[in-house]
């Protein structure tokens, strides 16, 4: 009897190689990784737009009771900013030099839309703002010592969308934040 040349007995292949598994687990990590940012690419920076304006309109009017001064908020297509009433010239001066209450730009795409009393406010640009010898800057949102506000809504939204998050603010300060994204899709 001789010996046999063949193969061994353990030489048929029963199932997939480490090397095998490990191609398959990276293809498919790399599957769900693109998934996944395809998925989460909701834009928060309207949201929290609307997060600061809120925090900032309730620091002016408490600023506003405990100073006894009038303070007003301007829009612009893509920036606000806060001013103050000088009450010995009678004129309303843009806050430049405070760091809280300065003008606020908007990142590139984002932009506002304004309505006071449900009309919509056409949004100028902050370039052709008030200059040192112009005397009819006026705020379109008055902060008054007395605790009042002019009641406005502003809507922060990305790009050409309509939705955005909305910052609704009543007479008496009352501060509301809502998303009306759902507008987007109609």
């Amino acid at each position: 009897m001789g010996i046999k040349i063949g193969h061994p007995p353990f030489s048929q292949q029963k199932g997939f190689s480490l090397l095998e598994l490990l191609v398959v687990i990276v293809i498919i990590g790399i599957m769900v990784s693109i998934v996944a940012v395809n998925i989460d690419t909701a834009d928060t920076r309207p949201e929290k737009n609307a997060q600061r304006l809120s925090a900032l309109v309730e620091l002016a009017a408490d600023e506003a009771m405990i100073h006894g001064q009038e303070m007003g908020l301007r829009f612009y297509r893509d920036s606000y900013e806060f001013s103050v009433l000088d009450p010995d010239q009678g004129v309303w001066l843009p806050m430049n030099t405070d760091a809280m209450f300065r003008l606020r730009a908007l990142e590139n795409d984002l932009a506002l839309d304004l309505f006071i009393e449900d009309r919509q406010i056409v949004l100028g640009d902050p370039e052709v703002r008030r200059s040192d010898d112009d005397d009819s800057y006026e705020p379109q949102i008055y902060i008054l010592s007395s605790g009042e506000i002019t009641p406005f809504k502003v809507r922060f939204r990305s790009g050409f969308k309509t939705g955005g998050y909305v910052v609704e603010v009543s007479v008496d300060g009352a501060r509301t934040i809502t998303s009306d994204a759902y507008s987007d899709d109609a």
